[in-house]
C-alpha cells in the first residue's frame, strides 16, 4: 500500500469560560458556542468555549477525531485529544465537548479509525454476499514514536479487500502499528 502524505496538523481556538453551570451553558449556547472542558496531564481542569460553527465543521473531517490538535487557549498552545462529544438528541447543536491534555512522556489510549478498501471488487462481492464490518475502529496504545510522527494518524490501519477468498475470515489480521504501539485484541 503507498504511503500517503500525513495531514496537515489540526489546530482550532478556544477561550476560557468564568461561568459554570447548566444556565450558563444554555446562555453560552445562544450566543454560538459549545461548552467543553480541558483535563489531564499536568494541569487543572479548565472550561472552556469553542465557536460552535467553526466546532461542527471541524467534527465533520475524521482526522479531528483521531489525532492529536493544537489548541490554542488565550496566550498559550496545549497539545489536545478529543474525548468525548455530546450532541442534542434532534437538533445538529454540540451539547458539550471534552478534550483531554496530551504528556509526550506517558502512554496514550486512542481509538483509530479502520478503511476497508475496494470491497465492490471483492471476491465476496462477486457472489452477491453482504459485506459488513465488524470493527470500524481500533483501540491502540500510543508510545514515543506517535509523538515523534506529529501525532497523526497511520494510513496503515485498513484492509485491502480486493485480494483473498470470499470468505470472511480471511480478514482477520492486525494492521501494521509503529514502533512502541499496542493494539487491543478483540476477542
Amino acid at each position: 500500500m503507498q504511503q500517503s502524505p500525513q495531514p496537515p496538523q489540526q489546530s482550532f481556538t478556544a477561550f476560557a469560560r468564568e461561568r459554570e453551570g447548566r444556565g450558563a451553558s444554555r446562555r453560552l449556547r445562544l450566543t454560538g458556542r459549545a461548552p467543553g472542558i480541558v483535563y489531564g496531564g499536568d494541569g487543572k481542569p479548565q472550561t472552556i468555549e469553542v465557536d460552535h460553527n467553526a466546532l461542527i465543521y471541524a467534527l465533520k473531517r475524521e482526522a479531528f477525531h483521531s489525532t492529536i490538535l493544537t489548541m490554542t487557549l488565550g496566550e498559550t498552545t496545549q497539545r489536545v485529544l478529543l474525548r468525548d462529544v455530546q450532541m442534542h438528541p434532534f437538533r445538529h447543536e454540540v451539547l458539550h465537548i471534552d478534550f483531554q491534555r496530551v504528556d509526550e512522556n506517558r502512554k496514550i489510549r486512542m481509538k483509530v479509525p479502520l478503511h476497508f478498501a475496494n470491497g465492490e471488487i471483492s471476491p465476496a462481492a462477486s457472489t452477491d454476499a453482504i459485506i459488513s464490518h465488524v470493527l470500524t475502529e481500533l483501540g491502540v496504545h500510543r508510545g514515543r514514536s506517535f509523538y515523534a510522527g506529529g501525532g497523526t494518524v497511520d494510513p496503515r490501519f485498513g484492509s485491502d479487500l480486493a485480494g483473498g477468498s470470499d470468505r470472511g475470515d480471511a480478514r482477520r489480521r492486525k494492521p501494521g502499528c509503529r514502533d512502541g504501539d499496542r493494539a487491543e485484541s478483540h476477542r
